[in-house]
């Protein structure tokens, strides 16, 4: 199981991860903290629940009917680790950037994570569309580019650009981020994603792709296809 498919399943329901999702979370620190966070939203709502014992208890009768008892171990005995080694996660995960600074990393890789849905697009894009986003971070397209999905979207740091790119070792996500700068090139690995951030004319962009191979492809493709104005 891979983060897209990971994260899938946490939006559907939380209480019914598979034993998969499970394994997953406890090799990939990303994922794991987002299932800490979803963990504490979901006690937050059981605290309520318990405050109306109608509505409260069915909630509570359908989470033990729906997970057997050795699921339900494992799934706490997860929840202890993650809290006890919460502090170690965020260290990890978002130690590398300066004190103050945005992380471009993450801003990338949480937008990609919350919109799996535009890895399957099959839209078929203009130029036109890809020029007036690729202009956001002071690019143009020399030619045409395998584009299956790009559109504007809402970032932590302002608006941005969100462009898929099909390339013959998996989709690559173009993150653009013009109100976030680099001073020289951010890599890290993100639980199974390959994250690189560079510099632009204008902010920056990022590669999120799910191979080393595929990335190669996204940056020869930019390499050739882009020009900046």
């Amino acid at each position: 199981m891979n983060c897209m498919e990971f994260q899938r399943e946490l939006s559907a329901d939380p209480r019914r991860l598979t034993t998969a999702a499970l394994g997953h979370a406890e090799t990939c620190s990303d994922c794991a903290r987002r299932m800490a966070g979803q963990i504490n939203l979901d006690a937050q709502w059981e605290a309520e629940l318990q405050a109306s014992p109608p509505v409260g208890m069915e909630d509570r009768i359908l989470l033990a009917t729906r997970m057997g008892r050795q699921k339900r171990q494992r799934y706490y005995a997860l929840v202890a680790t993650l809290v006890a080694g919460m502090a170690v996660v965020f260290g990890v995960t978002l130690s590398q950037p300066d004190k103050g600074s945005p992380d471009l990393v993450a801003i990338a890789v949480e937008h990609v994570l919350n919109e799996p849905e535009h890895l399957q697009e099959t839209q078929v894009v203009n130029s036109r569309m890809l020029n007036d986003l690729l202009a956001r971070v002071g690019a143009q397209t020399r030619g045409t580019l395998p584009a299956t999905y790009a559109n504007a979207c809402k970032l932590p740091n302002g608006e941005g650009g969100h462009i898929v790119l099909s390339t013959q070792h998996g989709r690559v996500t173009l993150m653009l981020i013009p109100h976030g700068k680099t001073d020289a090139m951010l890599r890290r690995m993100m639980g199974n994603l390959i994250v690189e951030v560079h510099a632009a004319r204008t902010g920056s962009y990022s590669l999120v792709a799910p191979n080393e191979s595929a990335l190669t492809d996204a940056k020869t493709l930019l390499a050739r296809q882009l020009r900046w104005t």
